[in-house]
């Protein structure tokens, strides 16, 4: 187009099928210049352009003409040669690539520290504050009706029913210990969601910052797929495994918890 009109464009490549397209071919070799020219002018050269092309037609002929049968032992041998040959060229690509690390083993401590700070120290914990005062609803909420039953029958056995006050009291303190067990649900699903995408908006930014800081030696050395794997299934295990977990982790202790208690409180001790 005209912004680029009349400025000079390198282009680095191996692609030899684009070299027709440029005004200029320089072919380097142990960081000198071997050719330089036209592409027309390097082709009537027979320039071999890194063995992908063959321009020197005219010698294949000849070559074919006087071609001699090579006998069968040394074409055996030179295929092993570069069977050979080619496995230690993959094992040296290999070896150019550093080893994906991974911990194993429990999760550190510190991990979990690191994950609560990153969402809100202050969310994270009211996660469980809340977890435990709904649970403590529950369990008060069951106590309270097997009171509410206790309280009828001995009415019953004394040869008096309860009245309508009385049961509309009991009731409306069952529906409120019932609602306050709801609502602690509730407020800790918020919390869950809001330290959730803090944690991951936070942790995602840091990604971003040391990926595209990270010298180009380090994209040399690492797989693109092993970097697209932090941004693809890590993320995901923070966004919604681990979160998940913290929160039947959490409901498993708490009702462990509560059924202790329960269980103290209804024998006495």
């Amino acid at each position: 187009g005209d912004i680029s009109k009349g400025v000079t464009r390198v282009l680095v490549t191996h692609h030899v099928h684009v070299l027709a397209r440029c005004d200029k071919v320089i072919m380097l070799e142990d960081g000198r210049i071997k050719h330089y020219g036209s592409f027309e002018e390097l082709q009537a050269q027979g320039v071999d352009f890194a063995g992908a092309v063959d321009f020197d037609g005219e010698e294949e002929i000849t070559n074919s003409e006087n071609e001699v049968q090579v006998p069968e032992a040394a074409a055996k041998s030179t295929d092993k040669a570069d069977l050979k040959e080619k496995a230690d060229m993959k094992e040296k690509g290999e070896n150019l690539t550093t080893k994906e690390e991974r911990e194993e083993g429990a999760v550190d401590g510190s991990l979990y520290l690191k994950y609560a700070k990153a969402g809100g120290t202050i969310t994270f914990f009211n996660m469980f504050a809340v977890a435990g005062v709904g649970r403590g609803f529950e369990v008060f909420a069951a106590f309270w009706l097997a009171f509410w039953a206790k309280r009828s029958v001995e009415s019953s056995l004394e040869g008096m029913t309860l009245s309508d006050d009385e049961h509309t009291y009991y009731l409306n303190i069952y529906a409120v210990l019932g609602m306050g067990g709801v609502a602690c649900l509730a407020l800790r699903a918020v919390c869950m969601s809001l330290h959730r995408l803090r944690a991951s908006r936070l942790l995602h930014e840091e990604l971003t910052q040391s990926i595209l800081r990270a010298p180009v030696a380090f994209f040399d050395v690492t797989p693109i797929g092993r970097i697209l794997n932090r941004f693809a299934a890590d993320m995901d295990k923070i966004d919604l495994d681990l979160t998940q977990s913290i929160s039947q982790g959490s409901s498993t202790t708490f009702s462990v918890i509560g059924a202790l208690a329960a269980i103290v409180v209804a024998t006495k001790g």
